[in-house]
């Protein structure tokens, strides 16, 4: 029976996710703000899951019977405490890009530290000009 109900559920849950992702983010008029604003709960969601799935399902040296209305309740707190530090993390993502900084997560890598700085100085002089 778990040969049915686990690939049925699990397709279930991966459907669902994919539904939401494209109804809400991918046909929004603006996908980029959209998309800003939900990562964080999405992210959370994700995070929540794994969690409870490692108390129920992962490895034996963590697996735990626990009850449901326990289940549940770790759900909602990882879900709350992985959400608060992704928020911050986008608020802050958001106001830079409110400045004008150009946020490229490609640019900042050992090599190129300096050059994304030179970079950000130099639009962050430009817009002062105009």
């Amino acid at each position: 029976l778990s040969w049915i109900v686990s690939p049925f559920l699990g397709g279930l849950i991966a459907f669902s996710i994919y539904f939401l992702i494209h109804k809400f983010l991918l046909l929004s008029p603006n996908p980029s703000h959209r998309t800003i604003k939900l990562i964080p709960i999405i992210l959370s969601l994700v995070i929540a899951i794994d969690v409870v799935f490692l108390f129920v399902g992962g490895p034996k040296s963590i697996r735990m019977i626990i009850p449901v209305p326990y289940l549940v309740l770790i759900f909602f707190g990882t879900a709350i405490i992985s959400y608060l530090p992704s928020y911050y993390i986008l608020k802050k993502l958001r106001e830079m890009r409110s400045k004008g900084i150009s946020i490229d997560p490609f640019a900042i890598t050992s090599k190129n530290k300096m050059a994304t700085r030179r970079s950000i100085v130099i639009n962050n002089e430009q817009q002062q000009q105009q």
